[in-house]
Parts: C-alpha cells; sequence; structure tokens
C-alpha cells in the first residue's frame, strides 16, 4: 500500500513499554530515535505511542497510535503522525480492516520552509476460503498535497507533484503448511495530480497502470 511504503516509518530504534489497563484496553509509550534510523543523528528522540480497544469478544478492536519529534537533532523540524486502525470481523470467515493515516511535517527546510501534509484511507476485506486459502480485497486512497512523501520522480512523474494516489488490489493467500504462504495478487493503480496534468507510471507517460505480482513468506 501506498501508506504504508511512503507515509510510515518502518523500523524504529529505541525503547517502548506496554500496559494492559484491563482484558479490553492496553496502552504503549516510549521513545525512538525518529523515523527509520538506526544510528545517525541519535539526539532526535520522538515519542512513539498509542492504545488499543478490545471487545469481550475479540471480534472487534481499534488501535490508536502517534510518532511526533524532530526529524534531527540540528534543524528543528517536526515531523508528527498518527494511524487509526478499526479491526472488525463480521463472521469467522470474514473480516474487515479500515486504517487512516494522517501526517505532517512542520518548517520543511527542502520545501522553502512550507508544512507538508500527506494522509491515506486503506480498507482490507478478507474470507477464509478454507485452512490454506483465503482471498482479500484492498482499497486504497493516498494523498500526498506536495509531493513531499512519494518524489514522483522515482515512479515517472515530475519532482514535488502534488496529487492524489488510488489504487485497489485483489489476491489469494494459500499457505500449503504452517511455514510457507504463497501471495498472487492483481493491482490496479491510478496518479491524479493537482493541476499540471503529471503522470506517474511508465516514465511519466501514464496516469495508470495495471500490475500482476506474487510473493512468497517464509516463517521460521
Amino acid at each position: 500500500a501506498y501508506t504504508m511504503l511512503y507515509g510510515e516509518p518502518f523500523t524504529h530504534t529505541g525503547a517502548i513499554l506496554s500496559y494492559d489497563i484491563n482484558d479490553n484496553i492496553s496502552i504503549t509509550g516510549g521513545g525512538v530515535m525518529g523515523w527509520d534510523n538506526f544510528r545517525q543523528q541519535p539526539g532526535a528522540w520522538d515519542f512513539l505511542g498509542g492504545a488499543t480497544f478490545t471487545t469481550d469478544d475479540a471480534n472487534t478492536s481499534l488501535a490508536l497510535n502517534i510518532i511526533t519529534g524532530d526529524t534531527n537533532q540540528t534543524d528543528n523540524i517536526n515531523t508528527t503522525m498518527y494511524s487509526a486502525v478499526l479491526q472488525h470481523g463480521f463472521t469467522d470467515k470474514l473480516h474487515y480492516v479500515l486504517q487512516h493515516d494522517f501526517g505532517v511535517i512542520q518548517d520543511g527546510v527542502n520545501r522553502g520552509g512550507q508544512n507538508a501534509e500527506w494522509y491515506g484511507i486503506n480498507q482490507y476485506l478478507t474470507y477464509d476460503i478454507n485452512d490454506k486459502l483465503g482471498a482479500g480485497i484492498r482499497a486504497e486512497w493516498f494523498r500526498d498535497s506536495t509531493g513531499a512523501r512519494i518524489a514522483t520522480t522515482g515512479i515517472g512523474g515530475a519532482a514535488g507533484t502534488g496529487g492524489s494516489f488510488y489504487a485497489v488490489t485483489a489476491g489469494l493467500n494459500y499457505s500449503p503448511n504452517s511455514w510457507l504462504k504463497l501471495r498472487p495478487e492483481l493491482r490496479y493503480d491510478y496518479f491524479a495530480a493537482d493541476g499540471d496534468g503529471s503522470k506517474a507510471y511508465d516514465d511519466g507517460n501514464e496516469f495508470d497502470q495495471l500490475g500482476v505480482a506474487m510473493d512468497m513468506i517464509v516463517a521460521f
């Protein structure tokens, strides 16, 4: 998903504590060294924390998390992002997930002192056909209003182009055994630029694209 690839940090270095208030509510909180930072700018500590609520029957849960702090220890540039994830099981086999992220960079020096923001909405619907096979569909809207998160030169558009990315993905999860999962998928992407008509795919020649992919997960 665009939101997870461009809108969120992948890794954290730091420490987090968790506490279960009761059977339904748990909280976390701690400090990390910024986004995807292992050893550079160690003085830029961010707060990372949140809360999760789960119903008594465990069919529904809501998780709210936030990360906020300076990008590095010298420039005094704040990056803040929150994520809300709602999960609900309609039946034992049919499951729904709604994810919303919102992020902002305040006074980004790379944007001439202008703030930048991005946000996205992901929706997942999955169905367990049997113990080994499942099917799912994901629909996404990711809004990068200033091109701060997706440098569209990397996928074929003009640098700094703001716009909305839309994607619909359908796929299968096949687990022939406990340690192997195969995931073929069909995906459609569309980019709507703000005003200038920039194109994001096929080296800047297309507004949309259709892709077929498969990955394999080995658990150990």
